[in-house]
């Protein structure tokens, strides 16, 4: 490849799936959940109330009550235990909405595509992987695409750049949700939001970035018969 180190052929390659891709399975936390109480600040809407998670020993569940603000302080702690629970509780939200045909709204949804981006990289791999997880639930979901829609430039330039890091299983859910994302977007939606972002993919991705567009362009034939975008691009 002339753009740096040619990617081998495996994880990176981006190909359509022979199969719908089902969200990463993350490890239970331990039995004893606890609860995250929302700040008083915390903005009303965003507030997610009435997630039950079951505990299977005792065949009890519990109400997870929290807020942005709540989820945004456990993705930080120094306790890569604490950041995991936050997603664990992003993912479960996610998959009661969906069980039940929830509509959630654009600040829930955008709030967790920004936390799901801000750790592919953790220290931790746990907690890169549950990261992954949210995201895979939120674009394997035909229901949260109005919402996940502005997001698309930022989500698909991370999982490319996460194409070349050194852990096999972040390589190879990065390359599995890059395809949800492309089975699941309106073609010219992906080519408009990653053509001003491709100077931020890494050379050693631009391989992969040249097959995803290979799969995608040829179904953009009126987005690039207006000359501006077609010079932009």
């Amino acid at each position: 490849s002339s753009n740096g180190t040619a990617l081998s052929s495996g994880p990176q390659r981006i190909s359509r799936p022979n199969q719908r891709t089902t969200a990463i399975p993350v490890e239970n936390l331990e039995e004893t959940h606890t609860k995250v109480s929302p700040s008083n600040e915390a903005i009303s809407d965003v507030k997610l109330c009435g997630t039950e998670v079951k505990v299977s020993s005792n065949d009890v569940s519990e109400v997870f009550v929290f807020s942005r603000e709540s989820l945004v302080a456990m993705t930080e702690d120094a306790a890569w235990s604490t950041r995991l629970q936050a997603f664990v509780l992003m993912n479960q939200r996610l998959e009661r909405a969906v069980s039940v045909g929830e509509t959630l709204g654009s600040t829930i949804i955008e709030a967790f595509v920004d936390l799901g981006i801000s750790h592919l990289a953790d220290t931790h791999h746990k907690v890169s992987m549950a990261a992954l997880s949210v995201l895979m639930s939120l674009h394997s979901q035909s229901q949260f695409n109005k919402h996940c829609k502005p997001k698309l430039g930022a989500v698909t330039t991370a999982l490319f750049n996460r194409l070349v890091d050194r852990r096999p299983n972040i390589r190879d859910q990065a390359n599995a949700i890059l395809n949800e994302i492309r089975y699941n977007f309106d073609p010219v939606d992906l080519i408009a939001a990653v053509s001003p972002r491709m100077h931020e993919i890494a050379d050693r991705t631009k391989t992969a970035l040249v097959q995803f567009l290979g799969a995608v362009v040829p179904h953009c034939t009126l987005y690039f018969s207006q000359p501006s975008l077609a010079s932009a691009f």
